[in-house]
């Protein structure tokens, strides 16, 4: 049986203490540069879901406006997908009145031409001339009715939560 020398080697085989503490000062560096930029990312988002809700509203209102134009209707309900949405001066309301049937506020409002699950419950059966979109504490669009026959409804709301 061979037996084999193994002759001590005078070559490093891991890491010295400066070379880790240098790696980790570089990555404390990096990480300190780098945290603003990820914890600004949810201001950015609610900016952006807001962007996307008022360009989804003005969306909406064109094409129940096109669609109330071929009813020639005004004031009142256009069946649109099954469902009466309430129209206020060609297009469609911020308010659910009663449908065609007589229903206290069954008719539909923008907010059903939005199809947002979350506005079901509260918004298609809105009593006012006001819809208030909620995205995030202060990040808000609101829709509110014109009297002013074939003028759209005016949409703002609070932008503060959402820069």
């Amino acid at each position: 049986m061979k037996v084999l020398n193994r002759v001590p080697s005078n070559k490093q085989t891991g890491f010295t203490l400066i070379e880790l503490v240098i790696v980790i000062v570089i990555l404390g560096i990096l990480a300190a540069t780098a945290a603003p930029k990820f914890i600004n990312l949810s201001s950015d988002a609610n900016a952006a879901a807001r962007s996307g809700v008022v360009g989804a509203v003005k969306s909406a209102l064109a094409l129940g406006h096109t669609k109330a134009l071929l009813a020639g209707t005004v004031d009142g309900e256009v069946e649109i997908a099954g469902k009466f949405v309430q129209m206020k001066n060609s297009y469609p309301s911020a308010k659910a009145d009663a449908d065609a049937t007589g229903v206290a506020t069954k008719a539909f409002n923008v907010a059903y031409l939005l199809d947002v699950d979350k506005l079901a419950a509260d918004a298609e059966k809105a009593t006012d001339a006001t819809l208030t979109i909620t995205i995030a504490p202060n990040c808000t669009v609101i829709i509110t009715d014109t009297d002013d026959v074939n003028v759209p409804p005016v949409i703002n709301g609070d932008e503060t939560g959402c820069p």
